[in-house]
């Protein structure tokens, strides 16, 4: 995903149309931004990336998403159960994550009828992930 601007509303508000030219087609992010770390209260959004965000409609936020380090999880089969399952596996992990802003992919693989298809996005440190190699 190139554009690092994502816009976002509460998950029942979303509307990536509103953006149309501007949005990335096909492509919607359910986002997580985090105050610290998984203690500490986080955000929680659904938006799309776009080319700019100079109108905004209301009741909308834009978050700029900075380019950063992430561990990539494709996620396959049943959902929304195997999203669950990669998630739990993630919080049970040894990741050093830098709790900035983590998201799920959603694209034409996901609107398949068999075989959906999601990418979980989790940053990252990436001085620790190079030492774990």
């Amino acid at each position: 995903m190139h554009p690092c601007l994502l816009v976002g509303v509460p998950a029942e508000e979303c509307s990536c149309k509103d953006f149309a030219p501007r949005h990335t087609p096909g492509h919607v992010c359910r986002i997580f931004g985090y105050e610290r770390n998984w203690t500490a209260p986080y955000t929680y959004l659904l938006g799309c990336g776009v080319t700019r965000a100079d109108t905004v409609p209301e009741g909308m936020e834009v978050r700029h998403i900075p380019a950063q380090t992430y561990a990539v999880f494709r996620v396959n089969g049943r959902m929304p159960d195997e999203i669950l399952a990669v998630w739990a596996n993630i919080w049970g992990s040894d990741l050093t994550r830098t709790y900035t802003y983590d998201f799920e992919l959603y694209d034409k693989r996901f609107a398949r009828p068999l075989n959906k298809e999601v990418d979980v996005y989790v940053a990252v440190d990436p001085e620790h992930m190079e030492k774990s190699r």
